[in-house]
């Protein structure tokens, strides 16, 4: 694999950070310049020393990039998907780094911005992307601007702001699966001072995977929400801009287990609302318990998800003499429950449709609350010709409480299970309280070089309770009994360092160190205080070279980068040995290296080709002193400690998961232009090559490579307004394993749609 890297690196000698700009609209003339945020000032994407992927509306809508799930299709060395039985969660990892658990007391290694205000659960990350302005995929550690939780980079979204004039669009489709889907959004502007966006969407359909064990569809969406937005222009004050939204978002999608069968999807699920014809032992007060967690009948809910997340923001500009002013408030609030089976075969026999009683195998019932408040104080200026610069404070405090639930059932006669709570139900409740200041300079030297420099000190405290609910459960004063802290706290310096040098106007190159951490948490899916346990903070250093090349005629733009990441005290979830319980802990340190690259060519007006490169490759070090207990009873013939943790089946230490060695990424969009109508064409190819999608290094966690294709077409005619598109994402219906746990998980199955827009 270091020969494939080093080949790589030979092919982008001349390149250097990615900054990818894929399918432009094509318009007369070259490509159209990228203006991009990752430096929370406007910048143009080629003067920019950090690796950045951005999309405006009208490339998300010609690369199908319907929510936020469907992002790392488009990205180098990065990998995402659904988490396992929460469809409302994604998971993402760049560059090798990310996490897979969504429980409150973890936090995500890639964060996700939404105008500028944090959203700090992965349980709501994934959302659908209706009028949207730009989407940018931040790589490596943004320590310095965006700060904590983005070790392994940021997610950065910018919807579309109110104007001055009225318009909006409908649009509405149908698709696989009875998809039917709609949105709208209009421009209301009360007088020139007061400007006001309506927007809405909703989808429906009705699950792609067939249970076989409750005769009931899986994975099916029931999501919609509504957006107001208001921009304030006050005539008498011209250095005054204030943006204030409000959204409500619900979510019914989960991402429950599926395996390919006969050209469909099967599940073996067993939460459903039917008459068991299995009796199980000690079935009644555990369907109670689930029942008393997420406040309904579980039959209401079935194998299912509800979340329902809702904000504010509001973020006031104002002009001053020397710089620029934004004062940032935000508010994000969340409640999610859900009931997810996970089939258990290591316990309760191999996938085979016994499993059709309400408890299922391994199951979790989960009902989170989340409050989130942050308040930002940004200042930009400049110091004469020299220096630029962006300062400010930061300030979160979230609260999380939720109640949990882990059930089993195990095979005890052909009609009989017993039933059994792993744990018992208990209440969680975790705070977090950021504080924060930070900036960055852009040393101007010459007109060629530009020297920046910027650092971010954060102060963190935590804390932690739990509240028994059953007489077998533990409270707080049995976790700090075991030995385990209820709070946390920690200071963490994250400097920022990068020279850039411009040959000419076609041609930058630039070095640059960044540190990056993530914040510290607990171990709570757990069914014991003595495994309730603490793990520290997650911290990196990023050393990246690389360059930007654009040619004279605006015609071809080349970019691509190279990264060593230095990861200490990784965190990771993985399953404990020989159990099912889940453990998560600093298992070790971890180094991922590889390159990056991008090219955009526009040969004639109405042609845009793209594409992109990635190659990386990591391994484990200084594994912790758990990991290497096991590793000797591993090596020592206990088979329960191989192939579990990060210990491979042979006792060494696995391959790092989601590190796929190869990605490579081809777009092309053409428009045919006749007298009444321009017809646009798409067609994009995704490959990667194959990785392993656990922690262990078993086989059954190793993910083939694959391809995907999506083609797509749009009839516009003349007057624009009416537009008329067929597409597909997943054309081939290509099928690969996306998680292990217990068993494989997959992939989102091949989708089509016709949907009709009109713009007024």
């Amino acid at each position: 694999m270091r020969n494939k890297i080093l080949m790589g690196v030979s092919l982008l000698a001349l390149l250097g950070s990615t900054s990818q700009s894929m399918a432009q609209t094509a318009t007369s003339g070259g490509l159209e310049d990228v203006v991009v945020t990752a430096q929370r000032i406007r910048q143009n994407l080629e003067d920019v020393p950090i690796s950045v992927s951005s999309f405006d509306s009208a490339q998300l809508e010609q690369l199908q990039i319907k929510g936020t799930a469907d992002i790392s299709r488009l990205v180098p060395n990065m990998f995402g998907t659904n988490n396992v039985g929460t469809g409302s969660a994604n998971v993402y990892y760049l560059r090798g780094m990310g996490q897979t658990e969504s429980f409150p007391t973890f936090d995500p290694q890639v964060g996700t911005y939404v105008d500028d205000i944090y959203i700090g659960r992965q349980s709501a990350n994934n959302f659908g992307l209706f009028d949207v302005d730009q989407l940018q995929v931040l790589r490596g550690p943004q320590g310095t601007l965006f700060g904590r939780n983005s070790t392994g980079g940021a997610v950065v979204v910018s919807l579309a702001k109110p104007t001055d004039a009225f318009g909006g669009y409908v649009e509405g489709g149908y698709g696989a699966y009875n998809r039917e889907f709609g949105e709208a959004s209009v421009n209301l502007p009360a007088s020139h001072e007061i400007l006001t966006k309506t927007s809405v969407y909703g989808i429906r359909d009705d699950g792609y995977v067939d249970d076989v064990a409750t005769a009931t569809r899986l994975n099916a969406h029931n999501d919609y929400g509504v957006r107001e937005s208001v921009r304030l222009v006050p005539a008498s004050m011209d250095n005054v801009i204030w943006d204030l939204s409000a959204d409500y978002i619900h979510s019914g999608f989960n991402a429950e287990q599926n395996s390919p069968a006969n050209g469909k999807r099967v599940s073996y699920s067993g939460y459903g609302d039917v008459s068991a014809p299995v009796a199980v032992v000690g079935g009644a007060s555990i369907l109670a318990d689930i029942q008393n967690i997420i406040k309904q009948p579980i039959g209401n809910l079935a194998n299912g998800e509800d979340l329902r997340a809702w904000g504010a923001m509001s973020n006031l500009e104002i002009g001053l003499p020397g710089g620029k002013l934004n004062v940032i408030t935000g508010y994000r609030g969340q409640n999610q429950i859900g009931a997810a089976d996970f089939p258990f075969p290591a316990v309760s026999g191999s996938l085979v449709p016994y499993d059709n009683n309400e408890l299922g195998q391994f199951g979790i019932a989960l009902n989170s609350q989340v409050n989130q408040y942050s308040q930002e104080l940004k200042w930009t200026g400049s110091l004469g010709d020299k220096v630029d610069y962006t300062a400010g404070v930061f300030y979160l405090y979230e609260e999380n409480t939720s109640r949990y639930l882990e059930t089993l059932t195990i095979p005890i006669a052909p009609l009989t299970v017993l039933g059994l709570e792993l744990s018992s139900p208990e209440d969680f409740h975790n705070n977090t309280d950021s504080k924060a200041a930070y900036t960055q300079f852009d040393y101007k030297a010459d007109e060629h070089l530009t020297v920046t420099l910027g650092a971010r000190f954060t102060d963190e405290n935590k804390t932690y309770r739990v509240h028994a609910l059953g007489p077998n459960g533990f409270d707080s004063a049995d976790v700090l009994a075991a030995g385990h802290p209820t709070s946390l706290t920690t200071d963490q310096l994250t400097p920022h360092l990068s020279l850039q040098y411009r040959f000419d106007p076609q041609l930058m190159v630039y070095g640059s160190a960044t540190r990056g951490f993530q914040g510290g948490g607990w171990n709570s899916l757990t069914a014991a205080a003595l495994t309730v346990t603490a793990f520290t903070p997650e911290t990196v250093w990023t050393y990246e070279t690389g360059a930007r090349f654009e040619s004279s005629d605006h015609r071809l733009r080349l970019n691509g980068d190279f990264f060593y990441n230095d990861i200490h005290n990784y965190q990771l979830v993985t399953l404990g040995p020989g159990q099912g319980n889940f453990v998560t802990e600093n298992a070790a340190d971890l180094i991922t290296y590889g390159a990056e690259a991008d090219l955009t060519y526009k040969p004639i007006d109405n042609l845009t080709l793209s594409g992109t490169l990635g190659l990386q490759n990591g391994y484990y070090t200084n594994p912790s002193a758990t990991t290497q207990t096991q590793r000797t009873a591993c090596l020592s013939g206990v088979s329960a400690d191989c192939g579990q943790g990060i210990v491979s089946p042979d006792g060494g230490l696995a391959p790092p998961e989601y590190l796929p060695p190869v990605s490579a990424t081809l777009a092309a969009l053409y428009v045919w232009k006749f007298d009444h109508y321009d017809l646009l064409t798409s067609a994009g190819a995704q490959f990667q090559g194959r990785d392993h999608v656990d922690t262990s290094g078993v086989h059954d966690g190793l993910s083939g490579s694959h391809a995907l294709l999506d083609l797509g077409a749009t009839l516009k005619l003349n007057d624009q307004r009416i537009s008329i598109t067929a597409e597909c994402q997943n054309c081939l219906n290509s099928n690969y394993e996306a998680a292990y746990l217990f068993v494989k998980y997959y992939n989102t199955p091949g989708l089509w749609d016709i949907k009709v827009r009109y713009d007024f």
